[in-house]
C-alpha cells in the first residue's frame, strides 16, 4: 500500500532550500550584538554584582567602580 501526498522529494527540497535562504540573513543580523570584556582586579560591579578578573558585558549593562579601583574595557 503506497500513499501519495502529491509532493515530490525535489519539490520539498526546493521549498526547504528557499526557506533557509530567506531565514539565514535574518539570523546573521540578530547575531550582531555589541559586547565587550571588562578586566579588573576587584572593586568593579557589573549590574550590581562584583566581578573577579574579567567578564563579558553587553549593551545595557551597568558598570560601576568603587573608589580607588580601575576597570579596563576591551571592545571592537
Amino acid at each position: 500500500m503506497e500513499i501519495n501526498l502529491g509532493v515530490s522529494v525535489s519539490g520539498l527540497r526546493n521549498f526547504i532550500s528557499w526557506v533557509m535562504v530567506l531565514l539565514f540573513p535574518l539570523s546573521l543580523a540578530a547575531a550582531d550584538t555589541g559586547s565587550a570584556v571588562v578586566h579588573s582586579s576587584g572593586g568593579v560591579l557589573v549590574n550590581g554584582a562584583e566581578v573577579a578578573d574579567s567578564t563579558a558585558v553587553f549593551a545595557g549593562d551597568l558598570l560601576e567602580t568603587r573608589p580607588g579601583f580601575v576597570a579596563n574595557l576591551d571592545a571592537e
